[in-house]
This record gives structure tokens, C-alpha cells and sequence, in this order.
């Protein structure tokens, strides 16, 4: 069977003219040089040189398979340049502000011992902020998470981890029922993230198409910081179950649904299509992450099976809003 030796060992002679030449060119003796282009003449059944001119040349047959061990040779040193610009290659990763925990930590430290000359840089954002930041290309990779049902933009693809429930919360002593129409909302303040996040436009967009006006309360960053302040009276939220279900205050909370709305938080793992060598980092880390990450149907039951003892712990069959 033919080797990358014997192609190299024939595109030398057809490019120098000469057996002397070819086999100074990579450094071996002329007789090593003749010996390989023995054997691949035999390998192939013909003969690929003219050894009577001067200088040596190229045969009918020898042509086609010429060009097409220019590209052999070729790809292999694509494969080669790859390998060697990923071994030291920078790889940049954001991760949404709402996941930025320390478990992230470990699927970041996998993949750098998987892949020990790789410089990996770590960002956190919002994820509407990622994914414009995946688009032009500032990123490699990213966490993201995005309203359901959502699909990535053009250009961009990833796989979908899991959803997260999200949940409607009000002070208990707001005395809501347990499904509240939006019309109703039209005094509610809102305790929520600063701009940038990607539950604010949910919200204003299911606020304003029933021509209730968004009015917030306080921005400010944090879960478990809103639900504290919810608690204690200061506005409404929207938060993902999971925080109102380990939250220490819960007794003050209550859950309401809006009805006709079903909100969910998707989480991603982003990259861009045209991700090239570093896919492979990417693909690792969408791997390591996954073990970090809940089961969606897990999570799903342990959320729906959360609704009724969350509305028995603060609801009312008469109430207003704030």
C-alpha cells in the first residue's frame, strides 16, 4: 500500500526534474529515493516517470496522479497546521450572568487538562449580549439562556441542555388566586434584573400586549436578592421555580400563574457554525457541561409537582395586586 513518503518522494522528482534533486530536497539518499518510487509504481501498476529524458519526466499516467498527490499531501498539512494552532490556540467562553456558579467551574477545568496548551478565556454577560458576541465572532462558545420556545439565530448553532420553570411571585399579603388574568397586573411594580436580561422583554412584551405598562420597583442583580425583597413587600418578580423553592423566606412568597402563559427559561450551549478547529473544545466543553446540568424531565416533575404546595403556602381566593 502506497505511503505519504512515496507521494512526497514523486511530487519531489516532478517538481526538481531530477532524482539527485528530489532527494535532497527531503533530506534522504538517492538510492532510499529510488526505492520509494519503485514501490509505488508497483503499488499503482504503472509507471508515473520517464527516467530516459532529461530531465525526468512526468508520464500520461503519471499526470493524473500528480494532482491528485498534490492534494493528499496538501490536506495532510492542513491536518498538521490545525493540530498544531489548536495545541496553542486561545478559546473564548461566556457564560450567562443567571449560571455563573462555582459548579461551571468544573467542566472548565476538564476541558483545560483535556486540552493543556489551550488558553481558555471566561466572560460573563447577559445572553442576549453573548449571542450577539457569538454572531460577529468575539466568541468561541456560550452558555446561554433564552425564553422558551426560542431557536438560535442564523449562523449560529449548540445544543439545548434543559428548561427551567419559571414562576410569577408576589408578596403572600398580596392575597392573589392562584391564576391571575395580565389585565389585572396594571398597578403591579416588578422587582427584576437590570436591562440586558432576557426576561425583561418576556415581560414587557406579555405586560404591553394587554396594555398593561411595565413599572419597576427595583433593578437589581440576583434571584435570591429579588425574592427577599418580594417578600418583604416591595413588588412582584418572575424568577425560576427552582429559587423560590429553596429560597429561606418562601413562607412569604406566593406563586401565581398568568393566565394563557406558560414561561420557561431554555438553557443552550452556543457556538458558531463556522467554529472550524476549535469545535472540538467546544463540542468538550458542551459534554462536561451537560453533567452539571439537571435532567430536563427531572426537573420538570420536581418543578410541576412544586405548584401546589408553593400556592398553599401563599394563596387567596380573594386579593388585589400591588
Amino acid at each position: 500500500m502506497m505511503t505519504l513518503d512515496e507521494l512526497a518522494a514523486f511530487v519531489a522528482v516532478a517538481d526538481t526534474g531530477s532524482m539527485s534533486g528530489a532527494a535532497e530536497k527531503l533530506h534522504i539518499t538517492q538510492p532510499a529515493m529510488t526505492r520509494r518510487l519503485k514501490r509505488l509504481e508497483s503499488d499503482l501498476g504503472a509507471a508515473l516517470l520517464d527516467r530516459r529524458a532529461k530531465p525526468i519526466r512526468v508520464t500520461a499516467t503519471g499526470r493524473e496522479v500528480l494532482e491528485r498527490a498534490r492534494h493528499v499531501l496538501q490536506s495532510v498539512e492542513l491536518v498538521y497546521a490545525a493540530s498544531h494552532d489548536l495545541a496553542h490556540g486561545e478559546f473564548h467562553v461566556g457564560i450567562a450572568l443567571t449560571f455563573a456558579s462555582t459548579a461551571l467551574a468544573r467542566p472548565i477545568d476538564r476541558v483545560r487538562q483535556q486540552f493543556p496548551k489551550i488558553a481558555i478565556q471566561v466572560t460573563t454577560a447577559w445572553s442576549p449580549s453573548l449571542v450577539g458576541r457569538l454572531r460577529t465572532r468575539a466568541l468561541d462558545s456560550a452558555l446561554v439562556a433564552l425564553p422558551q420556545p426560542a431557536t438560535l439565530p442564523s449562523g449560529i448553532t449548540g445544543a439545548f441542555l434543559r428548561d427551567y420553570p419559571l414562576a410569577c411571585v408576589a408578596p403572600r399579603r398580596a392575597g392573589l388566586p392562584a391564576t391571575v388574568d395580565v389585565t389585572d397586573l396594571a398597578g403591579a411594580r416588578w422587582v427584576l434584573n437590570p436591562e440586558g436580561c432576557a426576561l425583561r422583554p418576556l415581560l414587557r412584551q406579555t405586560l404591553e400586549s394587554a396594555g398593561v405598562t411595565l413599572r419597576v420597583s427595583v433593578e437589581v442583580y440576583g434571584w435570591d436578592l429579588q425574592l427577599s425583597l418580594i417578600a418583604r413587600g416591595v413588588g412582584f418578580g418572575i424568577v425560576p421555580m427552582s429559587s423560590v423553592r429553596r429560597h429561606p423566606l418562601r413562607g412569604k412568597l406566593q406563586v401565581f400563574r398568568l393566565k394563557g402563559h406558560d414561561f420557561r427559561l431554555g438553557l443552550w450551549f452556543a457556538w458558531p457554525e463556522d467554529l472550524g478547529r476549535l469545535r472540538p473544545v467546544a463540542e468538550a466543553l458542551r459534554r462536561h457541561f451537560a453533567t452539571v446540568v439537571p435532567g430536563r424531565r427531572q426537573e420538570h416533575d420536581q418543578h410541576e409537582a412544586a405548584w401546589p404546595q408553593l400556592e398553599a403556602i401563599g394563596a387567596s381566593p380573594h386579593g388585589r395586586a400591588l
